[in-house]
């Protein structure tokens, strides 16, 4: 199911030796993401409050700061 909206057909046969792994890695590749996403997040916001460099706000459009 994609978005709980489309059912997708079978890419392969269902392999239930392979479905443990699979998920292993799909779930450690989510994991990682969220991670990456949110120590992006909280760099951004630490150059902004703290280092106060105007990092983010150059980033904006039109913006006319610069680091």
């Amino acid at each position: 199911m994609v978005l709980g909206l489309i059912q997708l057909p079978p890419v392969t046969t269902p392999d239930p030796d392979a479905y443990d792994t699979a998920k292993w890695v799909h779930v450690t590749f989510a994991w990682s993401s969220v991670a990456l996403v949110l120590g992006h997040i909280a760099m951004a916001l630490k150059h902004h409050w703290f280092d106060k460099d105007h990092v983010l706000t150059s980033m904006l459009p039109n913006s006319k700061a610069r680091s």
